[in-house]
Protein backbone atom coordinates (compact mmCIF):
# COMPACT_ATOMS: atom_id res chain seq x y z
CA UNK A 1 0.00 0.00 0.00
CA UNK A 2 1.21 3.29 -0.97
CA UNK A 3 0.93 6.63 0.79
CA UNK A 4 0.61 10.48 0.36
CA UNK A 5 1.02 13.00 1.84
CA UNK A 6 -2.40 14.35 0.62
CA UNK A 7 -3.77 13.71 4.38
CA UNK A 8 -0.63 16.17 6.24
CA UNK A 9 -2.27 19.18 7.48
CA UNK A 10 -0.51 21.84 9.17
CA UNK A 11 2.67 22.26 7.03
CA UNK A 12 4.42 25.46 7.61
CA UNK A 13 7.72 26.59 7.23
CA UNK A 14 9.68 29.71 9.54
CA UNK A 15 12.58 31.87 9.44
CA UNK A 16 13.06 31.66 13.03
CA UNK A 17 15.70 33.09 16.41
CA UNK A 18 14.76 30.19 19.01
CA UNK A 19 12.72 26.94 19.01
CA UNK A 20 11.13 25.48 22.15
CA UNK A 21 8.78 22.73 20.58
CA UNK A 22 6.34 22.41 18.06
CA UNK A 23 4.74 25.62 17.20
CA UNK A 24 6.54 27.38 19.73
CA UNK A 25 9.71 29.75 18.59
CA UNK A 26 10.35 33.22 18.21
CA UNK A 27 10.20 34.98 14.74
CA UNK A 28 13.29 36.21 12.83
CA UNK A 29 13.27 39.16 11.47
CA UNK A 30 14.67 37.47 8.10
CA UNK A 31 17.26 39.39 7.60
CA UNK A 32 20.76 38.23 7.57
CA UNK A 33 24.19 39.28 6.66
CA UNK A 34 27.14 37.02 5.76
CA UNK A 35 28.68 34.60 8.40
CA UNK A 36 25.69 34.43 9.93
CA UNK A 37 23.09 31.26 10.90
CA UNK A 38 19.88 30.88 9.62
CA UNK A 39 17.36 28.83 11.36
CA UNK A 40 14.71 27.42 9.12
CA UNK A 41 11.85 25.88 11.15
CA UNK A 42 9.15 23.18 9.21
CA UNK A 43 6.21 21.68 11.01
CA UNK A 44 3.43 19.19 10.00
CA UNK A 45 0.67 17.36 11.49
CA UNK A 46 -1.57 14.31 10.48
CA UNK A 47 1.12 12.04 9.52
CA UNK A 48 0.13 8.76 11.95
CA UNK A 49 -1.11 5.21 10.01
CA UNK A 50 -1.21 2.37 11.53
CA UNK A 51 0.52 3.96 14.75
CA UNK A 52 3.70 4.75 12.90
CA UNK A 53 5.30 7.93 10.92
CA UNK A 54 7.97 8.82 8.61
CA UNK A 55 7.88 11.94 6.93
CA UNK A 56 10.69 13.90 5.09
CA UNK A 57 11.23 17.54 4.94
CA UNK A 58 13.34 18.40 1.93
CA UNK A 59 15.03 22.20 2.42
CA UNK A 60 16.31 23.96 -1.11
CA UNK A 61 17.67 27.51 -1.22
CA UNK A 62 17.50 29.66 -4.02
CA UNK A 63 19.86 32.46 -4.88
CA UNK A 64 18.74 36.07 -5.68
CA UNK A 65 19.12 34.49 -9.68
CA UNK A 66 17.00 31.94 -8.54
CA UNK A 67 19.71 29.01 -8.65
CA UNK A 68 19.85 26.68 -6.04
CA UNK A 69 22.83 26.91 -3.79
CA UNK A 70 21.73 24.90 -0.32
CA UNK A 71 19.36 22.18 0.88
CA UNK A 72 19.15 19.30 2.83
CA UNK A 73 16.89 16.46 4.14
CA UNK A 74 15.44 15.83 7.80
CA UNK A 75 13.81 12.16 8.26
CA UNK A 76 11.78 11.95 11.38
CA UNK A 77 10.36 8.67 11.58
CA UNK A 78 8.88 6.18 14.70
CA UNK A 79 6.56 3.77 16.22
CA UNK A 80 4.45 5.36 18.46
CA UNK A 81 1.60 7.50 18.45
CA UNK A 82 2.97 10.53 17.69
CA UNK A 83 1.01 12.46 15.43
CA UNK A 84 2.37 16.05 14.28
CA UNK A 85 6.62 16.62 14.12
CA UNK A 86 9.02 19.72 13.40
CA UNK A 87 12.68 20.16 11.73
CA UNK A 88 14.96 22.81 12.42
CA UNK A 89 17.10 23.20 9.19
CA UNK A 90 20.52 25.52 10.49
CA UNK A 91 22.58 26.98 7.97
CA UNK A 92 25.17 29.31 8.27
CA UNK A 93 25.75 32.21 4.96
CA UNK A 94 29.38 31.54 3.33
CA UNK A 95 30.79 34.64 2.35
CA UNK A 96 30.76 34.25 -0.98
CA UNK A 97 26.69 34.65 -1.36
CA UNK A 98 25.94 37.90 -2.69
CA UNK A 99 23.66 40.60 -1.05
CA UNK A 100 19.75 40.35 -2.02
CA UNK A 101 16.41 38.19 -2.13
CA UNK A 102 17.09 34.25 -1.05
CA UNK A 103 14.13 31.57 -1.52
CA UNK A 104 13.36 28.73 1.10
CA UNK A 105 11.05 25.88 -0.79
CA UNK A 106 9.93 23.39 1.82
CA UNK A 107 8.65 19.61 0.83
CA UNK A 108 6.85 17.52 3.33
CA UNK A 109 7.00 13.78 1.76
CA UNK A 110 4.69 11.22 3.73
CA UNK A 111 7.15 8.10 3.24
CA UNK A 112 5.74 6.20 5.82
CA UNK A 113 5.43 2.56 3.98
CA UNK A 114 2.37 1.75 5.97
CA UNK A 115 1.41 -1.67 4.27
CA UNK A 116 5.17 -3.39 5.49
CA UNK A 117 5.18 -1.53 8.69
CA UNK A 118 1.67 -2.88 9.43
CA UNK A 119 3.06 -6.64 8.80
CA UNK A 120 5.90 -5.70 10.67
CA UNK A 121 3.87 -5.08 14.33
CA UNK A 122 2.16 -8.20 13.19
CA UNK A 123 5.27 -10.73 12.97
CA UNK A 124 6.52 -9.01 16.35
CA UNK A 125 4.67 -11.49 18.22
CA UNK A 126 6.34 -14.41 16.37
CA UNK A 127 9.67 -13.49 16.34
CA UNK A 128 9.62 -12.87 20.11
CA UNK A 129 8.71 -16.44 20.71
CA UNK A 130 11.09 -18.02 17.49
CA UNK A 131 14.37 -16.15 18.95
CA UNK A 132 13.76 -13.90 21.86
CA UNK A 133 14.80 -11.15 19.68
CA UNK A 134 12.42 -8.67 17.65
CA UNK A 135 11.58 -5.10 16.87
CA UNK A 136 9.48 -3.03 14.64
CA UNK A 137 10.89 -1.21 11.62
CA UNK A 138 9.26 1.65 10.46
CA UNK A 139 9.67 1.23 6.70
CA UNK A 140 9.61 3.63 4.06
CA UNK A 141 9.23 4.31 0.55
CA UNK A 142 11.10 6.17 -1.72
CA UNK A 143 10.02 9.78 -2.10
CA UNK A 144 9.91 9.52 -5.79
CA UNK A 145 6.59 7.24 -5.38
CA UNK A 146 5.09 9.68 -3.21
CA UNK A 147 2.90 12.96 -3.21
CA UNK A 148 4.37 16.03 -0.99
CA UNK A 149 3.25 19.32 0.13
CA UNK A 150 5.06 22.25 -0.37
CA UNK A 151 5.26 25.73 1.04
CA UNK A 152 7.81 28.73 0.93
CA UNK A 153 8.97 31.93 2.73
CA UNK A 154 12.18 34.46 2.03
CA UNK A 155 14.95 36.08 3.80
CA UNK A 156 17.59 38.45 2.55
CA UNK A 157 21.17 39.08 2.89
CA UNK A 158 22.33 42.58 3.49
CA UNK A 159 25.51 44.09 4.34
CA UNK A 160 24.91 45.37 7.96
CA UNK A 161 22.22 43.92 10.24
CA UNK A 162 21.20 46.57 12.68
CA UNK A 163 19.66 44.89 16.03
CA UNK A 164 15.83 46.31 17.02
CA UNK A 165 15.66 49.18 19.33
CA UNK A 166 12.53 49.56 21.46
CA UNK A 167 11.91 53.46 23.08
CA UNK A 168 9.23 53.65 25.50
CA UNK A 169 7.99 55.02 29.23
CA UNK A 170 8.84 58.39 28.03
CA UNK A 171 7.72 61.58 30.84
CA UNK A 172 8.41 65.02 30.84
CA UNK A 173 9.42 66.12 34.67
CA UNK A 174 6.76 69.35 34.23
CA UNK A 175 4.12 68.99 31.31
CA UNK A 176 3.04 72.77 31.88
CA UNK A 177 4.97 75.40 33.42
CA UNK A 178 6.07 79.40 32.61
CA UNK A 179 7.70 80.68 29.81
CA UNK A 180 11.73 80.90 30.47
CA UNK A 181 11.60 77.71 32.63
CA UNK A 182 13.79 74.65 31.43
CA UNK A 183 12.46 71.33 31.23
CA UNK A 184 13.63 67.83 31.10
CA UNK A 185 12.37 65.07 29.03
CA UNK A 186 13.29 61.20 29.99
CA UNK A 187 13.02 58.02 27.83
CA UNK A 188 13.72 54.33 27.98
CA UNK A 189 15.89 52.58 25.58
CA UNK A 190 15.94 48.96 25.08
CA UNK A 191 18.53 47.18 22.55
CA UNK A 192 16.38 43.52 21.65
CA UNK A 193 19.30 42.46 19.27
CA UNK A 194 22.44 40.23 19.97
CA UNK A 195 25.00 42.74 18.51
CA UNK A 196 25.79 46.53 20.28
CA UNK A 197 23.60 49.08 19.47
CA UNK A 198 25.47 52.37 18.84
CA UNK A 199 23.63 55.85 17.62
CA UNK A 200 22.27 59.41 18.43
CA UNK A 201 18.67 59.92 19.56
CA UNK A 202 17.64 63.16 18.56
CA UNK A 203 14.91 65.42 20.05
CA UNK A 204 12.96 67.85 17.49
CA UNK A 205 10.76 70.71 18.98
CA UNK A 206 8.08 71.56 16.48
CA UNK A 207 9.75 69.42 13.88
CA UNK A 208 12.50 71.14 14.36
CA UNK A 209 16.07 69.43 15.53
CA UNK A 210 17.24 71.18 18.64
CA UNK A 211 19.57 68.55 20.28
CA UNK A 212 20.95 64.79 20.42
CA UNK A 213 22.32 62.00 22.74
CA UNK A 214 24.62 59.56 21.85
CA UNK A 215 23.40 55.96 23.20
CA UNK A 216 25.12 52.98 23.13
CA UNK A 217 23.69 49.84 24.45
CA UNK A 218 25.11 46.27 24.56
CA UNK A 219 23.16 43.23 23.25
CA UNK A 220 19.84 43.23 25.14
CA UNK A 221 20.32 45.97 28.01
CA UNK A 222 18.47 49.00 28.39
CA UNK A 223 19.29 52.68 29.56
CA UNK A 224 17.32 55.86 30.59
CA UNK A 225 18.05 58.95 28.69
CA UNK A 226 17.76 62.50 29.91
CA UNK A 227 17.58 65.73 27.45
CA UNK A 228 17.19 69.21 28.26
CA UNK A 229 14.59 71.24 27.01
CA UNK A 230 15.19 75.00 26.34
CA UNK A 231 12.78 78.35 27.03
CA UNK A 232 10.23 78.41 24.88
CA UNK A 233 7.63 80.55 24.13
CA UNK A 234 4.29 80.96 25.24
CA UNK A 235 1.73 78.19 23.67
CA UNK A 236 1.60 73.79 22.92
CA UNK A 237 5.62 72.69 22.08
CA UNK A 238 5.59 69.11 20.37
CA UNK A 239 8.55 67.36 21.57
CA UNK A 240 9.35 64.11 19.37
CA UNK A 241 12.14 61.39 19.67
CA UNK A 242 13.93 60.27 16.66
CA UNK A 243 16.76 57.66 16.63
CA UNK A 244 19.36 57.56 13.30
CA UNK A 245 18.47 53.80 13.52
CA UNK A 246 16.48 52.38 11.28
CA UNK A 247 14.81 49.18 12.99
CA UNK A 248 13.25 50.71 15.82
CA UNK A 249 9.65 50.52 17.39
CA UNK A 250 7.78 53.01 19.73
CA UNK A 251 6.25 50.88 22.28
CA UNK A 252 3.74 51.91 25.18
CA UNK A 253 2.86 48.25 26.79
CA UNK A 254 6.42 48.01 29.09
CA UNK A 255 7.99 45.10 27.88
CA UNK A 256 9.96 42.70 29.85
CA UNK A 257 13.12 41.31 28.96
CA UNK A 258 14.25 37.55 29.98
CA UNK A 259 16.27 36.17 27.53
CA UNK A 260 15.49 34.89 25.09
CA UNK A 261 12.22 36.17 24.90
CA UNK A 262 10.56 40.21 24.48
CA UNK A 263 7.46 40.02 26.39
CA UNK A 264 5.66 43.30 25.16
CA UNK A 265 1.56 41.95 24.60
CA UNK A 266 -0.99 44.38 25.37
CA UNK A 267 -3.02 44.11 28.58
CA UNK A 268 -6.66 42.83 28.68
CA UNK A 269 -9.58 43.37 31.17
CA UNK A 270 -12.65 41.93 31.18
CA UNK A 271 -15.77 41.64 33.92
CA UNK A 272 -17.45 38.63 35.16
CA UNK A 273 -20.60 39.16 37.97
CA UNK A 274 -19.49 42.14 39.94
CA UNK A 275 -16.17 41.31 39.36
CA UNK A 276 -13.07 42.62 37.35
CA UNK A 277 -10.04 40.54 35.83
CA UNK A 278 -7.20 42.01 34.43
CA UNK A 279 -4.86 39.82 31.93
CA UNK A 280 -1.22 40.51 31.61
CA UNK A 281 0.53 37.63 28.76
CA UNK A 282 3.92 39.95 29.68
CA UNK A 283 4.96 38.18 33.38
CA UNK A 284 5.70 40.85 35.25
CA UNK A 285 5.70 39.77 38.72
CA UNK A 286 8.53 37.10 37.80
CA UNK A 287 10.14 38.38 34.79
CA UNK A 288 10.94 41.90 37.15
CA UNK A 289 13.02 39.25 38.37
CA UNK A 290 14.50 37.91 35.56
CA UNK A 291 12.38 34.50 35.22
CA UNK A 292 11.45 33.39 31.96
CA UNK A 293 8.36 30.95 33.32
CA UNK A 294 9.84 28.02 31.27
CA UNK A 295 12.84 27.44 33.84
CA UNK A 296 13.47 27.00 37.03
CA UNK A 297 16.04 29.67 38.31
CA UNK A 298 15.44 32.11 41.68
CA UNK A 299 14.21 35.42 40.79
CA UNK A 300 16.45 37.84 41.45
CA UNK A 301 14.76 41.58 42.43
CA UNK A 302 17.63 44.34 42.81
CA UNK A 303 16.61 47.39 44.68
CA UNK A 304 20.33 48.91 44.71
CA UNK A 305 20.44 49.98 40.96
CA UNK A 306 19.28 53.11 40.04
CA UNK A 307 17.38 51.68 36.78
CA UNK A 308 16.04 48.34 35.96
CA UNK A 309 13.94 47.99 32.93
CA UNK A 310 12.24 44.72 33.96
CA UNK A 311 11.58 45.87 37.92
CA UNK A 312 10.79 49.32 37.13
CA UNK A 313 8.13 48.73 34.18
CA UNK A 314 6.33 45.96 36.20
CA UNK A 315 6.26 48.50 39.51
CA UNK A 316 4.60 51.46 37.11
CA UNK A 317 2.04 48.55 35.38
CA UNK A 318 1.35 47.43 39.16
CA UNK A 319 1.10 51.22 40.34
CA UNK A 320 -1.81 51.79 37.35
CA UNK A 321 -3.31 48.49 38.35
CA UNK A 322 -3.44 49.38 41.28
CA UNK A 323 -4.54 53.08 40.87
CA UNK A 324 -7.29 52.13 38.85
CA UNK A 325 -8.65 49.99 41.65
CA UNK A 326 -8.57 52.49 44.25
CA UNK A 327 -10.46 55.00 42.09
CA UNK A 328 -13.12 53.27 41.03
CA UNK A 329 -13.70 51.78 44.45
CA UNK A 330 -14.56 52.29 48.40
CA UNK A 331 -12.18 52.09 49.91
CA UNK A 332 -10.95 53.85 53.16
CA UNK A 333 -7.31 52.42 54.21
CA UNK A 334 -4.45 50.22 52.97
CA UNK A 335 -5.67 48.10 50.18
CA UNK A 336 -4.49 44.22 50.99
CA UNK A 337 -2.92 42.41 47.73
CA UNK A 338 -2.99 38.75 48.13
CA UNK A 339 -1.04 36.00 46.19
CA UNK A 340 -3.27 33.16 44.70
CA UNK A 341 -1.87 29.98 46.59
CA UNK A 342 -2.22 27.88 43.31
CA UNK A 343 0.42 30.50 41.73
CA UNK A 344 3.85 29.64 40.79
CA UNK A 345 5.59 29.32 44.37
CA UNK A 346 8.46 32.41 43.25
CA UNK A 347 6.20 34.62 42.80
CA UNK A 348 5.82 35.05 46.80
CA UNK A 349 8.95 36.74 47.64
CA UNK A 350 8.91 38.88 44.37
CA UNK A 351 5.33 40.13 44.60
CA UNK A 352 5.93 41.09 48.28
CA UNK A 353 9.35 42.65 47.02
CA UNK A 354 7.31 44.83 44.35
CA UNK A 355 4.82 45.97 46.64
CA UNK A 356 7.62 47.38 49.03
CA UNK A 357 8.87 49.05 45.98
CA UNK A 358 5.94 50.67 45.23
CA UNK A 359 5.15 51.74 48.51
CA UNK A 360 8.46 53.59 48.49
CA UNK A 361 8.09 55.23 45.18
CA UNK A 362 4.87 56.27 45.26
CA UNK A 363 3.13 55.85 48.94
CA UNK A 364 0.47 53.94 47.69
CA UNK A 365 -1.84 52.72 50.45
CA UNK A 366 -1.15 48.96 49.63
CA UNK A 367 0.20 46.17 51.76
CA UNK A 368 1.23 42.66 51.00
CA UNK A 369 -1.10 39.81 52.22
CA UNK A 370 1.09 37.06 50.91
CA UNK A 371 0.07 33.84 50.06
CA UNK A 372 -4.15 33.46 49.51
CA UNK A 373 -6.02 30.17 49.71
CA UNK A 374 -9.59 29.80 48.46
CA UNK A 375 -11.25 30.06 52.20
CA UNK A 376 -9.37 33.76 52.45
CA UNK A 377 -10.48 35.33 49.22
CA UNK A 378 -12.40 37.94 51.09
CA UNK A 379 -9.93 39.02 53.07
CA UNK A 380 -7.87 40.56 50.11
CA UNK A 381 -8.72 43.62 47.94
CA UNK A 382 -6.71 42.39 44.97
CA UNK A 383 -6.16 38.81 44.12
CA UNK A 384 -2.56 38.28 42.11
CA UNK A 385 -2.71 34.76 40.36
CA UNK A 386 0.95 34.00 38.86
CA UNK A 387 0.37 31.08 36.42
CA UNK A 388 0.86 29.14 32.78
CA UNK A 389 -2.61 27.60 33.17
CA UNK A 390 -4.85 29.81 34.76
CA UNK A 391 -7.97 27.94 36.65
CA UNK A 392 -10.26 30.37 36.68
CA UNK A 393 -12.98 28.17 36.96
CA UNK A 394 -12.60 28.11 40.73
CA UNK A 395 -12.69 32.05 41.36
CA UNK A 396 -15.58 32.71 39.22
CA UNK A 397 -17.79 33.43 42.36
CA UNK A 398 -14.71 35.10 43.99
CA UNK A 399 -15.26 37.06 40.65
CA UNK A 400 -19.04 37.07 40.87
CA UNK A 401 -18.98 38.73 44.15
CA UNK A 402 -17.22 41.78 43.35
CA UNK A 403 -13.64 40.24 43.33
CA UNK A 404 -10.32 42.06 41.70
CA UNK A 405 -9.01 39.32 40.29
CA UNK A 406 -5.09 40.24 38.56
CA UNK A 407 -3.46 37.11 36.12
CA UNK A 408 -0.48 37.74 35.20
CA UNK A 409 0.92 34.74 32.78
CA UNK A 410 4.19 33.41 33.12
CA UNK A 411 4.32 31.63 29.90
CA UNK A 412 5.76 33.37 26.47
CA UNK A 413 3.60 31.24 24.20
CA UNK A 414 0.12 31.34 26.56
CA UNK A 415 -2.95 31.88 24.38
CA UNK A 416 -4.79 34.70 25.20
CA UNK A 417 -8.25 33.93 23.10
CA UNK A 418 -9.96 31.42 24.94
CA UNK A 419 -10.31 33.70 28.45
CA UNK A 420 -10.66 36.99 26.31
CA UNK A 421 -13.64 35.03 24.75
CA UNK A 422 -14.82 33.89 27.46
CA UNK A 423 -15.07 37.05 29.43
CA UNK A 424 -15.19 39.58 26.59
CA UNK A 425 -11.92 41.41 27.61
CA UNK A 426 -10.56 43.97 25.66
CA UNK A 427 -7.60 46.01 25.40
CA UNK A 428 -7.84 48.08 28.86
CA UNK A 429 -5.72 51.23 27.17
CA UNK A 430 -6.87 53.01 30.44
CA UNK A 431 -4.02 51.08 32.40
CA UNK A 432 -1.87 52.77 30.34
CA UNK A 433 -2.64 56.00 32.04
CA UNK A 434 -4.12 55.31 35.76
CA UNK A 435 -1.25 57.01 37.49
CA UNK A 436 1.69 56.71 35.18
CA UNK A 437 1.21 57.92 31.59
CA UNK A 438 2.54 55.53 29.40
CA UNK A 439 0.21 55.87 26.13
CA UNK A 440 3.40 57.83 23.80
CA UNK A 441 6.88 58.55 23.72
CA UNK A 442 6.30 61.92 21.74
CA UNK A 443 5.13 64.25 24.14
CA UNK A 444 3.49 67.99 24.19
CA UNK A 445 4.36 70.74 26.82
CA UNK A 446 2.45 73.78 27.58
CA UNK A 447 4.03 77.44 27.97
CA UNK A 448 1.64 78.93 30.20
CA UNK A 449 3.15 82.35 31.31
CA UNK A 450 4.77 84.80 29.69
CA UNK A 451 7.67 86.56 31.86
CA UNK A 452 9.88 89.62 30.46
CA UNK A 453 12.74 88.40 32.13
CA UNK A 454 15.38 86.90 29.92
CA UNK A 455 17.34 85.68 32.92
CA UNK A 456 14.86 84.04 35.01
CA UNK A 457 15.52 82.65 38.60
CA UNK A 458 16.77 79.07 38.89
CA UNK A 459 14.78 77.61 41.11
CA UNK A 460 15.36 74.45 43.62
CA UNK A 461 12.73 72.42 45.80
CA UNK A 462 12.85 70.38 48.72
CA UNK A 463 11.09 69.14 51.52
CA UNK A 464 7.55 68.62 49.97
CA UNK A 465 4.93 67.98 52.83
CA UNK A 466 1.69 66.56 52.74
CA UNK A 467 -0.15 66.63 55.63
CA UNK A 468 -3.14 63.63 55.54
CA UNK A 469 -2.23 60.67 53.47
CA UNK A 470 -5.85 59.63 53.69
CA UNK A 471 -8.56 62.67 53.96
CA UNK A 472 -12.38 62.94 53.66
CA UNK A 473 -13.76 64.75 50.59
CA UNK A 474 -14.01 68.32 51.13
CA UNK A 475 -12.02 68.23 54.31
CA UNK A 476 -8.66 70.42 52.99
CA UNK A 477 -5.51 68.90 53.13
CA UNK A 478 -2.11 71.38 54.04
CA UNK A 479 0.56 70.92 51.52
CA UNK A 480 4.34 73.09 52.32
CA UNK A 481 7.29 72.68 50.78
CA UNK A 482 10.47 74.61 50.32
CA UNK A 483 11.96 76.35 47.38
CA UNK A 484 15.24 78.07 46.67
CA UNK A 485 16.74 80.77 43.87
CA UNK A 486 19.83 79.79 43.08
CA UNK A 487 19.91 81.26 39.87
CA UNK A 488 19.45 85.29 39.32
CA UNK A 489 17.01 87.66 41.36
CA UNK A 490 14.02 88.21 39.81
CA UNK A 491 10.52 87.31 39.37
CA UNK A 492 9.67 83.66 39.49
CA UNK A 493 6.29 81.82 39.23
CA UNK A 494 5.78 78.84 41.91
CA UNK A 495 3.22 76.38 40.16
CA UNK A 496 1.58 73.27 42.24
CA UNK A 497 -0.04 70.50 40.04
CA UNK A 498 -2.17 68.22 41.47
CA UNK A 499 -3.26 65.40 39.04
CA UNK A 500 -1.81 67.51 36.54
CA UNK A 501 -4.30 70.43 36.92
CA UNK A 502 -2.58 73.49 38.34
CA UNK A 503 -3.76 74.21 41.99
CA UNK A 504 -1.29 76.74 43.51
CA UNK A 505 -0.04 79.54 41.48
CA UNK A 506 2.19 82.32 43.34
CA UNK A 507 4.64 85.01 42.06
CA UNK A 508 7.79 85.54 43.89
CA UNK A 509 10.27 88.58 43.70
CA UNK A 510 13.19 86.12 45.22
CA UNK A 511 16.66 86.94 45.78
CA UNK A 512 19.38 85.31 44.83
CA UNK A 513 20.56 82.36 47.60
CA UNK A 514 16.98 82.92 49.03
CA UNK A 515 14.96 80.33 50.59
CA UNK A 516 11.30 80.44 51.13
CA UNK A 517 8.57 78.14 53.09
CA UNK A 518 5.45 78.00 50.89
CA UNK A 519 2.14 76.58 52.39
CA UNK A 520 -1.25 76.03 51.18
CA UNK A 521 -4.59 74.28 51.36
CA UNK A 522 -6.01 71.97 48.87
CA UNK A 523 -9.59 70.98 49.27
CA UNK A 524 -10.25 67.31 47.15
CA UNK A 525 -13.67 67.57 45.78
CA UNK A 526 -13.95 63.34 44.75
CA UNK A 527 -13.04 60.23 45.96
CA UNK A 528 -9.65 59.25 44.55
CA UNK A 529 -5.95 59.48 44.28
CA UNK A 530 -4.55 62.68 44.24
CA UNK A 531 -0.69 62.77 42.96
CA UNK A 532 0.82 66.11 43.87
CA UNK A 533 3.78 67.67 41.90
CA UNK A 534 6.32 70.67 41.99
CA UNK A 535 7.01 72.60 39.16
CA UNK A 536 8.80 71.37 36.93
CA UNK A 537 10.41 68.74 39.31
CA UNK A 538 10.25 65.30 39.86
CA UNK A 539 9.35 65.55 43.55
CA UNK A 540 6.17 64.58 43.77
CA UNK A 541 3.62 63.19 46.69
CA UNK A 542 0.25 60.64 46.58
CA UNK A 543 -2.77 61.38 49.00
CA UNK A 544 -6.28 59.59 48.47
CA UNK A 545 -9.52 60.92 49.40
CA UNK A 546 -12.70 59.16 50.70
CA UNK A 547 -16.48 59.55 50.11
CA UNK A 548 -17.59 58.93 54.49
CA UNK A 549 -21.42 58.74 55.42
CA UNK A 550 -21.81 61.46 57.93
CA UNK A 551 -23.29 59.78 61.24
CA UNK A 552 -26.11 61.35 62.37
CA UNK A 553 -25.36 63.15 65.68
CA UNK A 554 -28.33 62.43 68.18
CA UNK A 555 -28.59 64.98 71.81
CA UNK A 556 -29.99 63.22 74.45
CA UNK A 557 -32.41 64.39 76.08
CA UNK A 558 -30.97 64.82 79.97
CA UNK A 559 -33.52 63.17 82.51
CA UNK A 560 -35.78 65.96 84.78
CA UNK A 561 -33.94 66.11 87.87
CA UNK A 562 -36.04 66.35 91.25
CA UNK A 563 -35.13 68.96 93.28
CA UNK A 564 -35.01 68.78 97.02
CA UNK A 565 -36.46 70.61 99.22
CA UNK A 566 -34.35 73.26 100.95
CA UNK A 567 -33.48 73.18 104.09
CA UNK A 568 -33.35 76.74 105.99
CA UNK A 569 -31.82 78.03 109.46
CA UNK A 570 -34.52 78.81 111.98
CA UNK A 571 -32.05 81.56 113.74
CA UNK A 572 -31.79 83.24 110.30
CA UNK A 573 -35.90 82.88 109.85
CA UNK A 574 -36.10 84.92 113.00
CA UNK A 575 -33.69 87.28 112.01
CA UNK A 576 -35.54 88.20 108.91
CA UNK A 577 -39.26 88.36 110.57
CA UNK A 578 -37.63 91.09 113.32
CA UNK A 579 -36.16 93.38 110.60
CA UNK A 580 -39.74 92.88 108.70
CA UNK A 581 -41.27 94.12 111.78
CA UNK A 582 -39.47 97.16 112.77
CA UNK A 583 -39.62 98.10 108.74
CA UNK A 584 -43.20 98.48 108.99
CA UNK A 585 -43.66 99.99 112.68
CA UNK A 586 -41.09 102.74 110.66
CA UNK A 587 -43.60 103.00 108.20
CA UNK A 588 -46.52 103.19 110.06
CA UNK A 589 -44.62 106.60 112.06
CA UNK A 590 -43.58 108.22 108.88
CA UNK A 591 -47.37 108.27 107.49
CA UNK A 592 -48.30 110.18 110.51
Amino acid sequence: MITSASAIENVAVFLVDYVDDYGKFIPSNATYQLGDTVKVYSQAEKINHNRAYAVDFVFVIYDPEDYPVAGTVISKKGADWTDRVYAVYQFRIPDGWKTGEYRIELYVFDVLNSSATYEDYRSFFDELIKSGDAKIDVLRLPRSEVDYKKKDTKFYVVDDVRPEIYLFDSGLKASVLPEGMNNTLQVSVFNAGNEKADFYLSLLIDGEFFSKERVVLEPYSSTRIEFSVPQLEVGDHKLELIPDWVNYRKVSTLPVYVKPYLFKKPLLMGSFGKGILILSPNNYVLGSGGVSGLDEKDPKFDFERKYDMNRDNAAKILTNIIAYFWKNGNNSKPMRIGLYYMSDPRADETLGNLIEYIKNLNQAPVEYAGAISDYELNSVDILVYVTNNPELERLQEYLKNGGKLVIDINDYYFDTGPIAEGYSMRNATELEKTFYDLTTIDKTVSIRIKTELKLPPELKYSNLSVSDFIVEVGNPVKISFDVKNEGGAGIADVFVRINDVIVYNQTLKIFQGEKRQVEFEYVPEKEGSYKVVLDDTSISKVFFARNVTEEKNVTETPAPSVEEPEKRDPTLITALAGVLAVLIILRMYLRR
